[in-house]
């Protein structure tokens, strides 16, 4: 099969382009390393990003925030108690990144 026969086959399959796909998937798993605490260098280095920079460019646009952040909230989330009523929307599937449009399974390796 011929790469532009794949890439139009998948992105007819999946709903996204295959750099999409794989772009929801590393931003799922870097989410996922995150939470676990894992260094934003580390999280970079695993999801295949050659420099934390590169990587945290490429979070912060995905996700709307810088990767440092978003690990600190995660943080605050988990230690906070919570409120009655409210609601994470990145907790409750409401968050609207390439990953959830294009139904990226979490990553298994890392236990999310």
């Amino acid at each position: 099969m011929s790469r532009s026969a794949f890439f139009a086959r998948f992105s007819r399959l999946i709903g996204v382009t295959p750099m999409e796909y794989l772009l929801g998937w590393r931003m799922a798993l870097a989410k996922c390393l995150l939470r676990d605490g894992m260094a934003v260098g580390d999280v970079a280095e695993r999801v295949g990003y050659s420099s934390a920079s590169a990587f945290s460019v490429a979070f912060a646009r995905n996700a709307g925030r810088p990767p440092a952040h978003f690990a600190r909230r995660e943080r605050e989330m988990r230690t906070a108690v919570p409120v009655a009523g409210a609601a994470d929307p990145e907790r409750t599937g409401n968050a609207n990144t390439v990953a959830d449009s294009a139904h990226v399974a979490r990553p298994e390796s890392s236990g999310c």
